[in-house]
């Protein structure tokens, strides 16, 4: 009986163990899961999403964030709106060549009486975007991550909202580096240590919004 209760009393010492590693394994495999269905459904592309976790083999904490990246891919997607010309041309206005709004409408209004219909196509983010885009927004995101300001965000939140490559569902871009040279330089040199607004800010800010 004595023995039993030894072997008993041994085993619940180590239970709380072994229940976290047993939930460490089921979120990994959750995680795999996730990844491989993102794979399976890339078709063609999927070599360029694999090339992407080829390439940060050595570094394990990019390569979390590029396998995190890809197993949400599936549910994104961009849309392109255009005109079709003939001979299987497209044409995409520039809206900023266009001094005031209403220039702009007049303009699409002309396309409309030509005969011009605007379409819109949508892609999937998971079956169309490559390599070279996905590794060169994982290294801005992780050069942003390394300043005074987001230095304190932890890993999850950094995934989830400084890791993104796009905020809706607009075609992917250069944005995030056009932004980063434009302003990082700024927040550089007014020596901003981290991402909350300073206390002065925030006064300036609730006296503007109180009423009266």
């Amino acid at each position: 009986m004595r023995l039993a209760m030894d072997i008993l009393r041994r085993t619940f010492r180590f239970f709380p163990a072994c229940a976290f590693l047993v939930v460490l394994c089921l979120q990994s495999c959750r995680r795999d899961a996730a990844l491989e269905r993102a794979l399976a459904s890339a078709g063609d592309n999927r070599r360029e999403l694999e090339g992407v976790l080829l390439h940060y083999k050595d570094d394990s904490l990019k390569l979390a964030a590029a396998r995190f990246l890809i197993a949400n891919m599936p549910y994104h997607f961009y849309e392109e709106e255009f005109y079709a010309l003939p001979g299987g041309g497209r044409y995409r206005p520039r809206l900023t060549d266009f001094p005031r709004e209403e220039a702009c409408n007049a303009h699409l209004d002309s396309l409309a009486r030509a005969g011009r219909m605007g379409e819109r196509h949508r892609y999937k983010d998971i079956r169309t975007l490559d390599s070279a885009f996905l590794v060169r927004n994982i290294d801005l995101a992780f050069e942003a991550w390394r300043k005074p300001w987001a230095r304190q965000v932890p890993f999850p939140v950094f995934c989830r909202y400084i890791l993104p490559y796009r905020i809706s569902r607009e075609y992917p871009s250069g944005l995030r580096k056009e932004m980063m040279d434009r302003f990082i330089p700024l927040l550089d040199s007014s020596g901003v240590s981290n991402p909350v607004p300073c206390p002065a800010a925030e006064r300036c800010r609730t006296t503007a919004m109180a009423p009266g």
